[in-house]
């Protein structure tokens, strides 16, 4: 993923981070060896989310509960973690420009942001009551703009949140066909 030319990471299995920055690659220590199972940049810095949905976060705006690596990840404390959200993380998505990060985990899509203060909390997102088992299982998220995004998964589950970035986004599940798992999704500009 990467926020221009200048500017792109790479996140890898047991804690690998490499950083890109128009010229060539560094490699980031992280101080541990957990893997990353969705990573976010935002505007103010980078966000690893492990499985369990453990934050490590790398920038000065972040509010951190460990000292900081000596690549200068840190971990952190997510704020408003509802019940049943799940323990394994399975894919997660930000589109350019959005100040929201969509997470799926075994048991829903949920929406991460940024507070004033410096948090990462769950933010306002999917009625769980409104996506049933559609939301269960996803495998992959994606969207061409902060307004639209889609969500596969196990059994051919689909979905289309529409709204994705404000206040009350709005799913509706779809039929893809498939019955077997879908991995992945990509929706063109």
């Amino acid at each position: 993923v990467g926020r221009s030319p200048s500017d792109i990471w790479f996140a890898g299995s047991l804690g690998a981070y490499s950083h890109f920055d128009g010229s060539s690659w560094t490699t980031v220590d992280a101080g541990t060896q957990t893997s990353p199972r969705a990573f976010w940049l935002t505007s103010s810095g980078e966000v690893a989310i492990t499985d369990h949905a453990a934050l490590l976060v790398r920038g000065a705006s972040f509010v951190t509960s460990s000292e900081p690596s000596p690549g200068g990840f840190a971990s952190a404390e997510l704020k408003n973690r509802p019940a049943g959200f799940g323990r394994r993380v399975s894919a997660g998505f930000a589109p350019a420009g959005s100040s929201t990060f969509w997470l799926a985990t075994e048991t829903s899509i949920f929406r991460l942001g940024t507070t004033v203060d410096g948090e990462i909390a769950v933010q306002t997102g999917i009625d769980p009551a409104r996506c049933g088992q559609h939301c269960s299982e996803m495998r992959s998220i994606h969207g061409n703009s902060t307004k639209t995004l889609f969500a596969v998964g196990e059994r051919g589950a689909t979905v289309r949140i529409d709204d994705a970035d404000s206040d009350a986004p709005k799913v509706t599940p779809l039929d893809s066909g498939a019955m077997t798992g879908l991995w992945g999704v990509f929706a063109a500009s």
